[in-house]
Protein backbone atom coordinates (compact mmCIF):
# COMPACT_ATOMS: atom_id res chain seq x y z
CA UNK A 1 0.00 0.00 0.00
CA UNK A 2 1.02 3.35 -0.79
CA UNK A 3 1.88 5.87 2.13
CA UNK A 4 -0.01 9.13 1.25
CA UNK A 5 1.85 11.89 1.88
CA UNK A 6 0.74 15.19 3.30
CA UNK A 7 2.14 18.36 3.26
CA UNK A 8 1.12 21.16 6.29
CA UNK A 9 -0.61 24.52 4.77
CA UNK A 10 -1.86 27.43 6.01
CA UNK A 11 -4.20 30.20 4.88
CA UNK A 12 -2.17 33.21 3.84
CA UNK A 13 -3.01 36.81 5.38
CA UNK A 14 -1.58 39.03 2.69
CA UNK A 15 0.75 41.94 3.50
CA UNK A 16 -1.18 45.23 3.53
CA UNK A 17 -4.51 44.03 4.99
CA UNK A 18 -5.31 42.98 8.80
CA UNK A 19 -8.93 42.15 11.02
CA UNK A 20 -10.28 42.21 13.77
CA UNK A 21 -13.22 41.23 15.47
CA UNK A 22 -15.66 42.96 17.98
CA UNK A 23 -18.94 41.85 19.65
CA UNK A 24 -21.73 44.45 20.71
CA UNK A 25 -20.77 44.03 24.81
CA UNK A 26 -25.02 44.66 25.18
CA UNK A 27 -27.74 43.03 23.17
CA UNK A 28 -29.81 46.37 23.45
CA UNK A 29 -33.48 46.57 23.33
CA UNK A 30 -33.73 43.57 20.73
CA UNK A 31 -31.51 41.12 22.66
CA UNK A 32 -29.33 40.14 19.84
CA UNK A 33 -25.56 39.87 19.46
CA UNK A 34 -23.76 42.09 16.74
CA UNK A 35 -20.31 40.53 15.76
CA UNK A 36 -18.05 43.76 13.97
CA UNK A 37 -15.80 42.53 11.49
CA UNK A 38 -13.13 45.36 10.70
CA UNK A 39 -10.70 45.38 7.92
CA UNK A 40 -7.97 47.83 7.37
CA UNK A 41 -5.29 48.49 4.67
CA UNK A 42 -5.35 48.89 1.52
CA UNK A 43 -7.19 46.77 -1.27
CA UNK A 44 -5.89 46.93 -4.84
CA UNK A 45 -7.67 48.09 -7.69
CA UNK A 46 -8.74 44.95 -9.60
CA UNK A 47 -7.91 41.95 -9.77
CA UNK A 48 -4.68 42.82 -8.15
CA UNK A 49 -7.22 42.76 -5.07
CA UNK A 50 -8.11 39.07 -4.86
CA UNK A 51 -5.68 37.60 -2.49
CA UNK A 52 -7.31 39.78 0.02
CA UNK A 53 -10.82 39.41 -0.91
CA UNK A 54 -9.72 35.82 -0.55
CA UNK A 55 -8.72 36.48 2.79
CA UNK A 56 -11.25 38.75 3.94
CA UNK A 57 -14.16 35.82 3.02
CA UNK A 58 -12.22 33.32 5.62
CA UNK A 59 -11.96 35.93 8.10
CA UNK A 60 -16.08 36.79 8.00
CA UNK A 61 -16.63 32.72 7.87
CA UNK A 62 -14.37 32.12 10.95
CA UNK A 63 -16.10 35.09 12.56
CA UNK A 64 -19.58 33.61 11.92
CA UNK A 65 -18.43 30.36 12.62
CA UNK A 66 -16.59 31.19 16.06
CA UNK A 67 -18.94 33.62 17.17
CA UNK A 68 -22.07 32.33 15.92
CA UNK A 69 -23.91 36.15 15.86
CA UNK A 70 -27.14 37.31 15.04
CA UNK A 71 -25.88 39.91 12.33
CA UNK A 72 -22.86 40.88 11.05
CA UNK A 73 -20.96 44.43 10.38
CA UNK A 74 -18.60 44.70 7.92
CA UNK A 75 -16.44 47.89 8.66
CA UNK A 76 -14.70 48.95 6.15
CA UNK A 77 -14.20 52.72 7.17
CA UNK A 78 -10.03 52.12 7.71
CA UNK A 79 -9.80 49.78 3.87
CA UNK A 80 -9.17 52.25 0.77
CA UNK A 81 -11.16 50.45 -1.78
CA UNK A 82 -12.02 52.00 -5.05
CA UNK A 83 -13.15 48.94 -7.20
CA UNK A 84 -12.65 45.13 -7.73
CA UNK A 85 -15.51 42.57 -7.80
CA UNK A 86 -13.71 40.03 -6.35
CA UNK A 87 -14.82 42.16 -2.84
CA UNK A 88 -17.87 40.59 -3.33
CA UNK A 89 -17.27 37.71 -2.40
CA UNK A 90 -17.01 38.98 1.01
CA UNK A 91 -20.98 39.28 1.23
CA UNK A 92 -21.51 36.09 -1.10
CA UNK A 93 -19.70 33.88 1.52
CA UNK A 94 -21.69 35.23 4.63
CA UNK A 95 -24.75 34.34 2.19
CA UNK A 96 -23.71 30.91 1.47
CA UNK A 97 -23.07 30.48 5.10
CA UNK A 98 -26.02 31.58 7.09
CA UNK A 99 -28.62 31.20 4.12
CA UNK A 100 -27.96 28.48 3.02
CA UNK A 101 -31.55 27.01 4.73
CA UNK A 102 -33.71 29.97 4.00
CA UNK A 103 -37.09 29.79 2.46
CA UNK A 104 -38.24 32.17 -0.34
CA UNK A 105 -39.92 34.53 2.16
CA UNK A 106 -37.58 34.47 4.79
CA UNK A 107 -35.50 37.42 5.35
CA UNK A 108 -31.51 36.91 4.52
CA UNK A 109 -29.30 37.05 7.11
CA UNK A 110 -28.68 40.80 8.72
CA UNK A 111 -25.48 42.47 7.20
CA UNK A 112 -24.78 45.79 7.58
CA UNK A 113 -22.10 47.82 6.07
CA UNK A 114 -19.81 51.05 7.47
CA UNK A 115 -17.58 52.94 5.24
CA UNK A 116 -16.00 56.11 5.18
CA UNK A 117 -14.53 58.63 2.27
CA UNK A 118 -11.87 55.82 1.79
CA UNK A 119 -14.44 53.33 0.14
CA UNK A 120 -17.80 54.26 -0.01
CA UNK A 121 -17.76 55.59 -4.02
CA UNK A 122 -15.99 52.76 -4.88
CA UNK A 123 -18.54 50.42 -2.58
CA UNK A 124 -21.49 52.09 -3.90
CA UNK A 125 -20.59 51.34 -7.21
CA UNK A 126 -19.88 47.69 -6.37
CA UNK A 127 -22.73 47.33 -4.36
CA UNK A 128 -25.79 49.51 -6.08
CA UNK A 129 -26.97 49.55 -9.47
CA UNK A 130 -26.67 52.60 -11.79
CA UNK A 131 -30.52 53.43 -11.14
CA UNK A 132 -30.19 53.85 -7.27
CA UNK A 133 -28.57 55.54 -4.57
CA UNK A 134 -26.57 53.65 -1.86
CA UNK A 135 -28.26 50.51 -0.41
CA UNK A 136 -30.00 51.02 3.22
CA UNK A 137 -27.52 48.99 5.13
CA UNK A 138 -24.28 51.13 3.95
CA UNK A 139 -23.72 53.50 6.49
CA UNK A 140 -20.67 56.17 7.32
CA UNK A 141 -21.27 55.63 10.86
CA UNK A 142 -20.42 52.43 13.02
CA UNK A 143 -23.32 52.79 15.52
CA UNK A 144 -25.70 53.71 13.24
CA UNK A 145 -24.51 50.32 11.06
CA UNK A 146 -24.75 48.58 14.64
CA UNK A 147 -28.41 50.06 14.98
CA UNK A 148 -29.97 48.51 11.82
CA UNK A 149 -28.13 45.15 11.77
CA UNK A 150 -29.70 44.77 15.66
CA UNK A 151 -33.23 45.45 14.08
CA UNK A 152 -32.70 43.66 10.96
CA UNK A 153 -31.39 40.44 13.49
CA UNK A 154 -35.06 41.08 15.35
CA UNK A 155 -36.52 40.76 12.23
CA UNK A 156 -34.57 37.75 11.49
CA UNK A 157 -34.65 35.96 14.59
CA UNK A 158 -38.71 36.26 14.56
CA UNK A 159 -39.24 35.46 11.47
Amino acid sequence: MTKIKLKKVAPDQPTGIDSTFYLTEDAGPENVSVLVVTFAGEYPDGSLGNKRADYMKAVAVYGLASFDPDAVVLDFRDLSYRWGNSLLGVFQVISQFCDQEREPDEPYFPVAIAASEKCMPGLSSLLVPADMDKPENLFENLDAAILYARKKAREWLDY
